[in-house]
């Protein structure tokens, strides 16, 4: 049993390597960059929606809590 328990092993430490070879994964920065950048995806949005009814509308944002983004 101990030998199918390190023959697993290997293959799911192989398997983290292949994943990780196909993209870098990076730390998200810190939370006073995190608000430029907030604010900024919202200023985007205003530019590129000049339509967009502020005053009766909501701004959703998608925020992921994982603290990582795939490049």
């Amino acid at each position: 049993m101990f030998k199918d328990d390190l023959l697993k092993l290997y293959l799911i430490k192989q398997q983290r390597t292949q994943l990780n070879d196909m993209c870098r994964i990076i730390s998200t920065p810190g939370r006073a960059e995190k608000k430029a950048i907030l604010n900024k995806s919202v200023q985007d949005s205003i530019y590129e929606n000049p339509e967009f009814d502020f005053e009766n509308e909501s701004v959703k944002v998608k925020i992921l809590g994982d603290g990582a983004r795939m490049t």
